[in-house]
């Protein structure tokens, strides 16, 4: 760890909790006091009471912390222009637009499902409506409270998520509808046998991985378990071993044994640190593929943002930094955060 943000977080001592995504640097992973996906850092960070969280990752998660944040906390972002180019794909116009579209389509409205991926509006927007958010690794069980009553869900804004996610419970094609970003609806089904309807996003740096890219390292490595995240394209997934979140993905590596051979789609510097925490195991990229809002997270802007809570001048400094919630906004964006939490949690 840095020497200098080592001792501001002893100067700091329980004021201050770092976050940090798993696909933030290593050298960012090693300053964190909580790592996780987007789902363990959502729960975790919702139970604590520092007054400072600084948020290792990208807005989305920060505004996450920030409307489960109590009154007295504050969520800091290092990289303030760490967005996500998935997160932009669909604006809070564009789901109402499509919300209604397919009430016009099918004759009944859909819940919102919300994959963490979005901004606090579109999160407001599942709490209001009824629904949750979701994260990879929870996908398939708030996907099945719902649709286990008999409702259409809308789920947005990652299709092959949603996809893959579909096929993991065996979802015919033709109980399956695209929404496309000018919000028509595209099914080879009828309108009233549609139960999910999938926002026509993507991640750009999952959606690098292809077939080829695993027919390779098949090749290469004669033996090898290729395990993918869930946001990579439906044949990607379909051609790999094993699909799950980064959890998921860390997990299923750990607890492996020595000697097993590993080809892992999924953000570079995850696979990277992966490979360095096993090295019993051998572990490989299926492709080198860099989120680089991630990488916006440095040592230094990290530093920067706790010198500033040490000599008390983190608003005069870096106001843009500091993520916040309106409360109109913040109220019914909770209400789906916990929704998640409670369907994830019941037995």
């Amino acid at each position: 760890m840095n020497k200098r943000i080592r001792e501001l977080k002893k100067q700091l001592g329980d004021q201050l909790i770092i976050p940090a995504h798993h696909y933030q640097k290593q050298e960012i992973i090693a300053c964190a006091d909580i790592i996780g996906d987007s789902y363990k850092l959502a729960v975790d960070v919702s139970s604590i009471d520092a007054e400072y969280i600084v948020f290792c990752g990208v807005k989305f998660m920060a505004e996450g912390a920030a409307i489960l944040a109590k009154e007295h906390q504050r969520i800091i972002l290092p990289a303030s222009n760490a967005g996500c180019p998935m997160a932009d794909m669909i604006s809070i116009d564009q789901a109402e637009t499509a919300m209604q579209n397919i009430h016009e389509f099918c004759g009944q409205s859909a819940i919102p499902v919300v994959y963490m991926n979005a901004y606090g509006d579109l999160k407001a927007l599942s709490g209001r409506y009824g629904g949750s958010v979701c994260t990879s690794s929870n996908a398939q069980k708030i996907m099945t409270h719902y649709l286990q009553n008999n409702t259409p869900v809308f789920f947005l804004p990652d299709y092959c998520l949603g996809i893959n996610t579909a096929r993991e419970l065996s979802i015919p094609d033709e109980q399956i509808a695209i929404v496309r970003q000018d919000c028509t609806i595209e099914t080879t089904g009828k309108p009233e046998d549609i139960k999910l309807f999938l926002w026509d996003g993507n991640c750009r740096v999952h959606q690098r991985f292809t077939t080829e890219h695993i027919e390779r390292i098949r090749d290469e490595h004669p033996g090898i378990r290729v395990i993918v995240h869930p946001e990579v394209r439906e044949q990607v997934a379909a051609a790999a071993d094993y699909a799950g979140s980064t959890q998921y993905i860390y997990n299923t590596i750990q607890k492996a044994p020595a000697g097993t051979i590993w080809g892992v789609g999924t953000e570079y510097n995850f696979v990277s640190r992966v490979a360095a925490d096993f090295p019993e195991k051998s572990i490989f990229p299926i492709f080198e593929s860099h989120c680089s809002n991630m990488e916006k997270t440095t040592i230094n802007n990290l530093q920067y943002m706790l010198e500033a809570i040490a000599d008390d001048t983190l608003l005069l400094k870096y106001p843009d930094h500091i993520i916040s919630v309106p409360e109109s906004i913040r109220k019914d964006a909770a209400l789906s955060l916990n929704n998640m939490i409670s369907i994830v949690q019941e037995n």
